[in-house]
């Protein structure tokens, strides 16, 4: 479950696979279609949860791609797909790149709702410790802030701990200040573990 239906850049590849892919793909997300680099880099933006970057597509232009997300600092996760099974499952081809095998619809679509829900995890992390922030001199209203827990919630609840304290901690103004959590948010848990960032 992703908090809210996923926007989703899918870049490369021919007409007729891109077609298939975002027939598939618009079961549960809006898809904004690129064919090559410059509409790729024209459709992304900060609303923009997952790029899927087509077989079709070079190891270079693939690269310019996940460089220019780094450059503008992104929430969205990018995810390559390959031609046949992928021998490097999970981390591939640069931070936040993933490969699916594109002839399976179910791990393409399972991939793609996953990276969604961390990108949109990390939006709304970053904007609830922005409204933390404010609330200190009275500047964010607390109905703003509990709607944005609720955002955290939901895009949280199919997430597991390590993926939770993975968006967390991959941007240091993303780590939470202590004074910002309460006394049953700290600390560690039964297991002596450390507990996981707000949800």
């Amino acid at each position: 479950m992703v908090a809210a239906q996923p926007l989703v850049v899918l870049a490369g590849g021919t007409p007729e696979a891109v077609d298939g892919l975002a027939d598939r793909l618009r079961e549960t997300c809006t898809v904004r279609i690129a064919h090559d680099t410059a509409e790729t880099f024209a459709r992304l933006d900060e609303r923009v949860d997952v790029v899927v970057l087509g077989p079709e597509l070079d190891s270079d232009a693939a690269a310019d791609v996940r460089r220019a997300v780094d450059e503008q600092a992104l929430p969205c996760r990018v995810v390559s797909l390959v031609d046949g099974p992928s021998d490097q499952p999970g981390e591939a081809g640069g931070r936040d790149a993933v490969s699916v095998d594109p002839t399976d619809s179910g791990a393409v679509l399972d991939a793609v709702e996953r990276l969604a829900a961390l990108a949109q995890y990390r939006r709304a992390l970053d904007e609830y410790f922005a409204l933390a922030a404010g609330a200190s001199t009275d500047d964010a209203p607390d109905d703003r802030i509990e709607s944005v827990r609720d955002r955290l919630d939901e895009a949280a609840a199919d997430l597991d701990a390590p993926s939770l304290f993975e968006v967390a901690l991959r941007d240091p103004g993303s780590v939470p200040p202590m004074d910002l959590l309460s006394a049953g948010e700290t600390g560690t848990d039964a297991d002596g573990d450390p507990d996981a960032p707000p949800e």
